[in-house]
């Protein structure tokens, strides 16, 4: 009996140690296989910033080989708002076209229908290169609404400023303009006159930008009763052309030279030109708003808060 509980015994502890031993090679083989995934990981990173180098090695290479590369969408051209049309002048470098402030008015003669219109000196701030044109600008201007009044009938009354009103002016007058506004040249902005939105700039524009107020106003209560602006950042005049070219095939060490072709360098003879279209396109609105029909609205409701008997016929 005693035999037999000890060759079970030593079974038993050749059981354990079989187990001890087979846990060890286990263990020994995922350590092995831990340690080939580690250097595997390691090959991967190793290769990844590899790759990563080799692609941004590329990306720089493109980049001096096209530097006017630009990445663009496949819908881009149905996605892009449409472009604002300017009117393109070229100028001379050889002559200088006149300034030009004289719009023709064609409005008919009417009877006088006793009501005043006063108007005050027109206050059009300026770019600094304009500053030397305004007053003829201003004036002109002036003089030309007068004469669109006066032809509709009106006896106009002209004024240095609103203080320069009196209280009997005030009462005899139903309506007074107050001209305002901001005006620019914006020199050599640089585009493809071809497609605005492409980045090879070929030319040199000068362009118009800012805007002409019209404000009238019953100077009693000083109620607005009539006003428009007038856009006139739409004219642009050429300066001068050129072109670029490439001497090198790409990459970091080429080179661009610049020839210029057909120069057209004449500031003063941009600027007469824009403000010819600006004038005539301030004038074109002034004609088109003051017409009598328009008028004859705030002036028959002035004349009833005033007291004053209007001079239209009344319907039947």
């Amino acid at each position: 009996m005693i035999a037999m509980l000890e060759i079970r015994k030593k079974k038993i502890v050749a059981q354990i140690d079989l187990l001890k031993n087979s846990i060890i090679m286990v263990s020994i083989f995922i350590l092995g296989v831990f340690m080939e995934c580690s250097f595997i990981f390691k090959k991967v990173r190793v290769y990844s910033k590899m790759l990563v180098g080799l692609g941004l090695s590329s990306v720089l290479i493109g980049c001096a080989m096209n530097p006017n590369a630009e990445t663009k969408k496949p819908n881009d051209a149905k996605n892009q708002q449409p472009v604002q049309t300017h009117e393109r002048m070229k100028t001379s470098s050889e002559h200088v076209t006149p300034l030009d402030f004289n719009y023709p008015v064609h409005i008919v003669q009417a009877p006088q229908n006793h009501h005043v219109v006063g108007i005050l000196a027109p206050r059009i701030q300026v770019s600094d290169n304009l500053k030397p044109y305004i007053d003829k600008f201003q004036d002109a201007l002036a003089n030309q609404i007068q004469t669109i009044f006066e032809k509709r009938g009106y006896q106009v009354l002209r004024f240095q400023d609103e203080k320069a009103l009196s209280e009997q002016d005030k009462k005899k007058i139903f309506s007074v303009l107050d001209l305002k506004g901001w005006v620019g040249i914006l020199e050599d902005l640089k585009m493809n006159l071809k497609d605005p939105n492409s980045p090879n700039l070929d030319t040199l524009v000068d362009q118009s930008s800012g805007s002409v107020w019209f404000n009238f106003y019953e100077p009693e209560s000083n109620r607005v009763v009539h006003d428009f602006a007038v856009e006139v950042g739409t004219f642009q005049a050429i300066t001068y052309t050129y072109t670029s070219t490439n001497n090198a095939s790409g990459g970091f060490n080429s080179s661009k030279s610049v020839i210029h072709e057909n120069l057209d360098k004449n500031r003063e003879d941009a600027i007469h030109k824009i403000l010819n279209r600006m004038y005539a396109v301030v004038m074109k609105k002034a004609v088109t708003e003051l017409t009598e029909e328009n008028i004859a609205k705030y002036r028959d409701a002035i004349d009833r808060m005033k007291g004053f008997k209007s001079s239209m016929p009344q319907k039947k």
